[in-house]
């Protein structure tokens, strides 16, 4: 898998590309946990590159959401292809992790601008 990281407007943005398996997902929880030791409080973890999730991969979203929570820490999913949400919705995970459509709607997540959902 493939990482890259960049910072705009305080918002770490990880863009993933390829499988999200056993490699990759120690590869992103190492990263997250490097930026969140960094100071860093906001984040976008943009799937659009990915093409294959398996159940590692779902476990690093997992860690990602609950450690953001222990830490009080922001973040997002954006931009999911069809193939991985399919795998998060049928581990029934997709009201537990939080996603948006959109780089722009994930800005607006994290920066106060969306209403809460009823």
């Amino acid at each position: 898998m493939e990482l890259e990281v960049r910072e705009q407007d305080g918002i770490q943005i990880i863009t993933g590309k390829g499988w999200l398996d056993m490699g990759g997902s120690v590869e992103l929880k190492n990263l997250f946990m490097k930026l969140a030791y960094a100071q860093a409080d906001r984040f976008i973890i943009n799937l659009k590159g990915l093409s294959h999730i398996d159940s590692s991969g779902v476990g690093a979203l997992i860690f990602i959401a609950s450690t953001a929570r222990k830490l009080s820490l922001q973040f997002v999913l954006t931009e999911t292809p069809e193939q991985v949400m399919w795998v998060i919705e049928k581990v029934r995970l997709k009201g537990y992790l939080p996603f948006t459509e959109s780089m722009e709607e994930a800005f607006d997540k994290l920066n106060g601008e969306l209403l809460p959902e009823l």
